[in-house]
Order: structure tokens, then C-alpha cells, then sequence
């Protein structure tokens, strides 16, 4: 969803879970040093979220390995919106202006974090950041206290119009809210997040 060429076709593309593909290669199609490699902690604040209508990208297999860490929010405050014809949810790159966002934190290899760039196609639209996440619960839904510390990739919206920062702030994203229209999946689309790209 964004700027990049990619996305004006993602648009129309079926989401993973739905019995058909989202244009993320298997991990066995990635060249051999994309497979080897690090973790990487990601901080998952949106569609992603397990239960969340793209949780299937994440939990998936075939392109990559993923592994549910626990629980935890942004230690600094950041503007979480939801937006579009499409009901989308966007992290603003606007530190202190927000809520302290509550998400679930993954380990993942490189293959996933390059599946979840795709998704999320990265540099291009979103822009993937460390960021420090208090993690308030482990994955076996034990309490922290004092919470720990984890740098995690977040990916953050860096551009967008100036209207969308006088949206409603969330601190916890859910696809069926009150709050907001109920999100609309990829393959439900009829066209890109044009009216969302500055010029």
C-alpha cells in the first residue's frame, strides 16, 4: 500500500490465507544468503497483529520463519491513525504525538522481515525504523514488571497528508471497531492509497 510501483497492482492482490498469493516469494525461491541468517525482533501494531485479517503474511511458513516473543506498547508516544476509503492503519513517524501503541512482538528471520518489506514495501511507502518497545508480557502471558526493553523494526508511515495527523489516535488497532469502518482487505480493493500520497 503506497507509492511504489508494486502497489498500484497489490492493490487488486489476493492476501495470503485466502488461498492465494500476495507476491511474497518462498523462502526456498530467495537466494541462499537471504535464507542464512539473523533474527531480527519486529513490533507488529496493526493488520499484522495476531486475529488481524493479515496475520496469515506473518504466520506463514513459506516465506519465512516467525516466532511470537510477547506484548508490549512504544515507549514513546506516536500518532497510530486509521485512514483511506479502506480503513487502514497508519503509524505516523511523529514521535511524542500519539498514544504509546500496544502491539505483539515477533522474532523473525530474513526471509520474513524481506516478505514483510514487500507487504509493506519498504523504503518506498512505509519506512521501516528501530524503535524501543516495552515489552510487558512474554509469550507465555507472564507479566514483566519493570517491563523489558526490546529495539524492534516498526514500520512508520514518514509521509503523509497534513490532515491525517488530526485523525483519531489509537493505542490498540483492531480491524472491527467502533472507532472506525471495518478494514478492507487487498483482494477486496478496487484500486491503490493514492488520495494518501503527498505529491
Amino acid at each position: 500500500m503506497g507509492i511504489c510501483g508494486r502497489l498500484v497492482s497489490l492493490s487488486r492482490i489476493p492476501v495470503l490465507g485466502k488461498g492465494r498469493n500476495l507476491l511474497l516469494k518462498p523462502a526456498s525461491q530467495r537466494n541462499k544468503c537471504d535464507r542464512m541468517a539473523d533474527v531480527h525482533l519486529v513490533f507488529s501494531y496493526g493488520t499484522l497483529k495476531s486475529g488481524e485479517p493479515n496475520f496469515a503474511v506473518m504466520n506463514n511458513p513459506k516465506t519465512g520463519k516467525s516466532t511470537f516473543v510477547g506484548v508490549g506498547e512504544t515507549v514513546k508516544r506516536y500518532p497510530l491513525v486509521v485512514a483511506s476509503q479502506y480503513a487502514v492503519p497508519f503509524l505516523l513517524l511523529v514521535e511524542g504525538k500519539g498514544e504509546n501503541v500496544q502491539g505483539e512482538i515477533y522474532e523473525v528471520d530474513d526471509s520474513k522481515l524481506a516478505s514483510l518489506d514487500e507487504l509493506e514495501c519498504h523504503p518506498d511507502f512505509y519506512h521501516r525504523e528501530i524503535t524501543q518497545i516495552a515489552m510487558h508480557e512474554d509469550n507465555k502471558g507472564n507479566k514483566l514488571n519493570p517491563p523489558e526493553i526490546r529495539e524492534c523494526w516498526v514500520y512508520f508511515l514518514p509521509r503523509y497528508k497534513p490532515e491525517m495527523i488530526d485523525l483519531p489516535y489509537l493505542k490498540n488497532y483492531t480491524s472491527i471497531s467502533k472507532d472506525h469502518p471495518p478494514y478492507v482487505e487487498r483482494y477486496k480493493r478496487e484500486g491503490p492509497l493514492q488520495e494518501l500520497i503527498l505529491p
